[in-house]
Order: structure tokens, then C-alpha cells, then sequence
């Protein structure tokens, strides 16, 4: 049972990750496409780079730590 769930909460943070970068990307072309120059620069790069940072690392390590073979560590 805790496997699952925990599978199910990383899974669910891979999604929400991957929903989010998706739509911040819309917002970013779509002031592109209207000018808005200074919402772009000034609040869209930040939310990016703070997303990016916080919980894109997060979501790194859970792949990392999937792909990662703890069977053939000697100690």
C-alpha cells in the first residue's frame, strides 16, 4: 500500500510539472504575440525560472532516483 501511494504522488507531481511548464509556455507566446514586453520579461521569465528551480529539481530527482540501480551498491 505505501508503495502505491507514494508511486501515485510522484507520478502525480511528474503531471502537474509537466501541466504547468505547458501552460506557462502558452502565456509566454501569447504575450510575444500581443507585446507585452514587460509582463513577458518582467513576470512570465521569473515564474519560469523560479518553477524550473523549485519543483522541476524536485521532478529530476524522482527520475534520477527511478533510474537509479541501488541492487549493485557494495557498502
Amino acid at each position: 500500500m505505501n508503495f502505491e501511494n507514494s508511486l501515485k504522488m510522484k507520478i502525480s507531481m511528474i503531471i502537474a510539472f509537466v501541466h504547468m511548464s505547458f501552460g506557462l509556455i502558452l502565456k509566454m507566446t501569447n504575450e510575444i504575440k500581443r507585446g507585452q514586453t514587460k509582463q513577458f520579461w518582467f513576470d512570465s521569465i521569473p515564474k519560469l525560472a523560479l518553477m524550473f528551480t523549485t519543483v522541476g529539481f524536485l521532478v529530476l530527482l524522482i527520475i534520477l532516483k527511478w533510474f537509479n540501480n541501488y541492487d549493485d551498491r557494495e557498502f
